[in-house]
């Protein structure tokens, strides 16, 4: 596998080991999961429109409307059993 190494130069190759259990493939989160659970009730309890939230984050506001979205359907999804 090729890494870029920026500027025309291409870095060496390098085998890639197995994941150590504390990292995870893909980008790093943007805010903690503490934080996406705080934006998202407050979204859901204040009604709070998503560039206020982005701004107070500081995210995107694509970002904010991401996260909401992810964490409404799990807990939809943990939730309903409890739901008559």
């Amino acid at each position: 596998m090729h890494y870029w190494g920026g500027c025309g130069k291409i870095s060496k190759l390098r085998k890639t080991g197995p994941l150590k259990r504390s990292q995870k493939p893909g980008p790093k989160r943007h805010i903690s999961l503490q934080e996406e659970l705080l934006l998202v009730l407050m979204k859901l309890h204040m009604v709070i429109i998503t560039e206020l939230l982005s701004g107070i984050f500081g995210i995107s506001s694509a970002r904010v409307y991401q996260i909401i979205n992810i964490w409404v359907k799990m807990l939809a999804a943990t939730l309903r059993p409890l739901i008559f």
